[in-house]
C-alpha cells in the first residue's frame, strides 16, 4: 500500500461488490480469506453477507441474485472463502 509501512494501524475501505465470495474460490491475484457468514440481508437483486475472518474482523460482499444457473445462497456460520483484487480497495492509515 503506498505510503503505508509494515505495522501500521489504520482501516480498509472496501466495496462490498468488489469481494467475491464463494465455498471455495480459485487461488489467484489478490487478498484471499477464509471464514464464516456472520449475517447477511436481502435486498431483491442482491444479497449482501458480513463475512468474519479468524481475527474477528468482518467483510461485506455483495452477491447478485440473478446469476445464471442455481444460485447458492449461504446461511449464517457457513464457512466461505471471499477475495478481492490487490488494487480495490484503500487503506486509510490512523
Amino acid at each position: 500500500v503506498e505510503g503505508a509501512k509494515a505495522g501500521d494501524k489504520g482501516a480498509l475501505a472496501l466495496r462490498p461488490e468488489q469481494v467475491a465470495i464463494g465455498p471455495r474460490l480459485t487461488a489467484g491475484e489478490g487478498n484471499h480469506f477464509a471464514g464464516k457468514v456472520f449475517d447477511f440481508l436481502y435486498l431483491g437483486d442482491v444479497t449482501v453477507y458480513v463475512v468474519e475472518l479468524p481475527n474477528g474482523s468482518r467483510v461485506e460482499a455483495m452477491l447478485p441474485n440473478s446469476a445464471p444457473g442455481r444460485a447458492k445462497f449461504f446461511e449464517a456460520g457457513d464457512a466461505v472463502e471471499i477475495g478481492w483484487p490487490f488494487d480495490a480497495g484503500r487503506f486509510l492509515i490512523d
